[in-house]
């Protein structure tokens, strides 16, 4: 049919609308009439088999998608189950490691107040004491330092009156009057800084579950304690205990 030298040459142009006359047959024009089905489509085997590979990967794709869903399913249950152990470990009241344990150790930082909020500035104290706007920088500094003591409802709840003789019971801290026992660093009077002597508050870091060792007589007092430290203890008023850390 390719080649219509090899025919017996009785073919004319026909269709459905004009059969061939007798003792004629139709010539069959291939690449026009069969579709698909001619040489230059491979007589569609071409097709079967992309058909197939196709299906063949729709069912790999199909199994990769579904080994990844699997597979980061069981990630994710591992990690809930690491993170619920985790979590059951720790509290919102304390750090799981204190003291010895802990990166800080045993040894609370000193710290004190007022501290300026410019890092350039440090650790220095710096105004003029005829300018009370320079001098007003610092006490608003430790008046923000101490709100919480000023006003008892943003404190725990558990402070009780104390003093050296009469230590706090375990669980209570010792009431802070601000006013009866600072003297002259209060805010009445600047905290001395209008008056050349400003105050600077010492406080020590917190510890969670340090507790300071008490010595309940001057002679107990450690030799490495400075000198000017044991005249000034040795010379205090009033004093039965020192709180030395």
């Amino acid at each position: 049919y390719k080649n219509p030298q090899k025919l017996p040459g009785n073919q004319v142009k026909c269709d459905y609308d004009n059969p061939p006359p007798q003792g004629k047959i139709c010539e069959i024009e291939l690449e026009k009439n069969m579709g698909p089905c001619t040489e230059a489509f491979n007589y569609g085997f071409t097709a079967a088999r992309n058909e197939k590979i196709n299906s063949i990967l729709s069912h790999i794709s199909g199994g990769i998608f579904l080994f990844y869903v699997i597979f980061y399913s069981i990630l994710a249950c591992l990690f809930a189950i690491c993170m619920y152990v985790l979590m059951s470990t720790l509290t919102d009241e304390y750090p799981k490691l204190q003291l010895d344990e802990s990166i800080i150790g045993v040894n609370p930082g000193l710290g004190f107040r007022p501290m300026s909020s410019d890092p350039e500035a440090a650790s220095l104290i710096r105004y003029k004491i005829n300018n009370t706007e320079s001098a007003s920088m610092w006490t608003k500094e430790i008046d923000n330092y101490l709100e919480v003591y000023k006003n008892p409802q943003k404190l725990p709840g558990n402070q009780v009156k104390c003093d050296y003789d009469n230590p706090p019971p375990q669980g209570k801290i010792c009431e802070i009057e601000l006013e009866k026992n600072m003297g002259p660093c209060t805010e009445a009077f600047n905290y001395g800084f209008t008056a050349g002597k400003p105050c600077v508050f010492i406080k020590l870091n917190k510890i969670y579950g340090w507790e300071p060792d008490y010595y309940q007589s001057l002679d107990e007092l450690p030799h490495e304690m400075p000198v000017t430290l044991k005249s000034y203890i040795t010379h205090a008023v009033n004093i039965s205990v020192a709180h030395v850390s």
